[in-house]
C-alpha cells in the first residue's frame, strides 16, 4: 500500500505511531546515555547501542524510500521546511561523527590483542562514516525530537572530548613516575569519557596507572592478581616529601572482589607542602617499607602496587589532594591537576606535561 495515496486517515496513524515510539526511543537512550556517563561507560554503551540500531537504520531509509520520504531537491528549497531539513541533517551527521570520534580516542589499546584492536576500530569508522552519510541523506518528516536527542549525545560527546584533551586547571604539582619501568594511563583526563574519576569531586584529578610490557596489561591468569603486569611491582616515591600516612593490612582480593569498607585499600600518603599530599591506594598488603614520619626523597621505594579495596584489578590509583585524609563524603576534599616530569604521547616525550588515557609515564627524572 503506498500511504500517500491509498488511505491517508491509516497513513497518519501510521506515521504518528512511528513518531511517538521514535520520540520515546530517543529519549530512552538520551537518558541511559547521560546514565553511563557517570561511571566513564557512555562510549561503549554509545558502540553497542550504534552496533544494534544500524540495521534498523538502515531500514528506516528503505521505509522512506518506499514511501516517498527521500527527495534529492529538499535541500535546494528556498522554504522553511527546506531550512530546517538541512539544520536537522548537519546536527545529526556532526553528532555521530562527534561519537566516532570519542570511542577512538577512549579505547584502551592494551585491553584487546592486534587484531582486535584492528577490527573495533574499523568498526567505529564504518558506523560513523555509514551513519554521516545516512544522516545527510535528505529525507522529509524527520522526527524533530531524535534529532534534538542525537544532537545532545553529540554535544555531551563534543563537552567530553574538549575537557577530557585540556590541559589540567592551575594550580598544578609535579611528580615523577611512580613505577621503574613505563607505566601506562589507563585512566586520566579532565573528563569522564577518559578518565572515570573526573565526575567525582574528591577524585577529580586522580589517575589509575598499570604496567603493560608488551602491549598488554596481563600476563597469566586474569582471576589471580598475579596474572597481571603491575602486581607486586615496586612503587617509588614520585616527589620528595614526608609520609603522613601508611596503611598495609588490607587483604589483596581476585580481580572483580572488592573491599566496600575500605575503598582506598592500603595507602600511602605523602607530603609535599602544606594542602598538598600524595594519596597512593590499592597498594599490596604487607609491603610497605616506609613508616609514619619518614623523610623521602623521589624514586625511593614506598611499597608494591596491589588489589586491595573497591578495585577491577590490580592498578595504582594516584591522586595529589589538600588534606591527607581521604573520604568520597567529604565535601571539603579538592584534587589538584598533575604535570609528569616525563611523558609519552604517540611516541613524543615531553617533559613537565599533562597525562590523559593512553600515555605512558617513563620512570626516572628526566634527562
Amino acid at each position: 500500500m503506498d500511504p500517500r495515496t491509498d488511505d491517508p486517515g491509516r497513513s497518519s496513524g501510521w506515521v504518528w505511531s512511528l513518531r511517538i515510539g521514535a520520540a520515546l526511543l530517543s529519549l530512552l537512550t538520551l537518558g541511559v546515555l547521560a546514565l553511563a556517563r557517570l561511571l566513564g561507560a557512555h562510549w561503549n554503551l554509545l558502540l553497542v547501542i550504534w552496533v544494534v540500531a544500524w540495521l534498523p537504520g538502515l531500514g528506516l531509509r528503505l521505509v522512506a524510500w518506499r514511501w516517498g520520504w527521500l527527495e534529492l531537491s529538499l535541500y535546494r528549497g528556498r522554504d522553511r521546511s527546506a531550512h530546517l531539513a538541512l539544520i536537522a541533517a548537519l546536527v545529526r551527521a556532526l553528532s555521530w561523527a562527534l561519537g566516532a570520534a570519542a570511542i577512538w580516542v577512549a579505547l584502551i589499546p592494551i585491553q584487546f590483542s592486534a587484531d582486535e584492536l584492528w577490527t573495533i576500530r574499523l568498526l567505529v569508522v564504518f558506523l560513523g562514516a555509514s551513519s554521516v552519510a545516512g544522516a545527510l541523506i535528505p529525507v522529509r518528516r524527520r522526527q524533530w525530537t531524535t534529532t534534538a536527542a542525537i544532537g545532545a549525545i553529540g554535544a555531551i560527546f563534543a563537552m567530553d572530548l574538549i575537557r577530557g584533551l585540556a590541559p589540567p586547571p592551575q594550580p598544578t604539582v609535579e611528580l615523577r613516575s611512580p613505577f621503574a619501568e613505563p607505566a601506562y594511563v589507563f585512566h586520566g583526563g579532565g573528563s569522564p569519557l577518559l578518565n572515570h574519576h573526573a565526575g567525582i569531586q574528591q577524585q577529580r584529578h586522580a589517575l589509575d596507572l598499570v604496567l603493560a610490557p608488551g602491549g598488554s596489561e596481563r600476563i597469566g591468569d586474569p582471576t589471580r592478581p598475579e596474572g597481571y603486569a603491575c602486581f607486586g611491582a615496586d612503587i617509588l616515591a614520585p616527589a620528595d616529601g614526608r609520609i603522613v600516612s601508611v596503611r598495609d593490612d588490607r587483604p589483596d582480593l581476585p580481580p572483580g572482589e572488592v573491599d566496600t569498607e575500605v575503598i582506598t585499600g592500603n595507602t600511602v600518603v605523602l607530603e609535599l607542602a602544606p594542602e598538598r599530599y600524595v594519596l597512593l591506594a590499592h597498594l599490596q598488603q604487607g609491603s610497605a617499607s616506609v613508616h609514619e614520619g619518614q623523610q623521602v626523597r623521589a624514586g625511593d621505594r614506598l611499597a608494591a602496587c596491589g588489589n586491595t579495596g573497591n578495585t577491577s584489578q590490580p592498578h595504582l590509583h594516584l591522586q595529589v589532594q589538600d588534606r591527607p585524609t581521604f573520604s568520597n563524603d567529604d565535601p571539603q576534599l579538592h584534587t589538584f591537576g598533575i604535570r609528569w616530569d616525563r611523558r609519552r604521547r604517540a611516541g613524543r616525550e615531553a617533559s613537565g606535561a599533562h597525562a590523559r588515557r593512553n600515555d605512558t609515564l617513563l620512570p626516572g627524572p628526566r634527562p
